[in-house]
């Protein structure tokens, strides 16, 4: 790979992720104005990374995330999920880190 491309760079919130994650649990999604992509979380919303990262703990324990938790849910199920990890796989498979 002598000169190629050897990083390739994901955004996360609606790239890796279907949804805006950061937008969700900050909750931008309980607005009437709404935007595409946000998932409406209940109450209470975070928006520092230690906040939000508790909030998704306790939304794992919440409906509708309890079953297949909310990062399954953020990246669009378990078929997407898969389909991601088979991307990102064969790039590092070619070297691409």
């Amino acid at each position: 790979m002598a000169g190629g491309v050897r990083l390739i760079v994901f955004d996360f919130d609606q790239t890796l992720s279907c949804v805006h994650v950061f937008k969700s649990l900050a909750g931008w999604g309980e607005s009437k104005m709404a935007q595409k992509g946000i998932l409406k979380v209940p109450r209470p919303f975070a928006c520092t990374e230690r906040g939000q990262v508790r909030r998704i703990d306790e939304l794992n324990r919440t409906e509708p995330f309890h079953k297949d938790g909310f990062a399954r849910v953020a990246f669009g199920g378990e078929r997407r999920l898969e389909e991601l990890r088979s991307c990102l796989t064969a790039l590092a498979g070619r070297g691409l880190v």
